[in-house]
């Protein structure tokens, strides 16, 4: 029905990747299982470097206030881009790191 709102988690894309992640290395041995990590960690990291790099901030005419634009989509956002850019990283290389344990 139209009137039915729908919501999914801004991190679900994150939570989904580091479930097949952890499928993947948990059925290494413990020497593989940590260069899996590391290797993991390394993506992870030059991902959110790119896109964080992407975006730049312009200050409003009318209000003065700064918001931010993607470079490649032109999407913006009053938000500053590590609010949005880190926290699913950090929930990836923290939670990748317990398969360390």
């Amino acid at each position: 029905p139209a009137d039915v709102a729908t919501w999914s988690c801004p991190l679900e894309p994150s939570i989904r990747e580091l479930a097949g992640a952890f499928r993947v290395c948990s059925a290494l041995t413990p020497s593989l299982r940590k260069t899996c990590v590391f290797a993991l960690r390394e993506v992870w990291e030059q991902e959110a470097k790119k896109h964080f790099s992407k975006w730049y901030s312009i200050r409003h005419l009318v209000n003065g206030s700064t918001y931010y634009c993607h470079r490649d989509t032109g999407d913006t956002m009053w938000e500053h881009p590590a609010e949005v850019v880190l926290p699913s990283h950090f929930l990836k290389a923290t939670s990748i790191e317990r398969l360390l344990d």
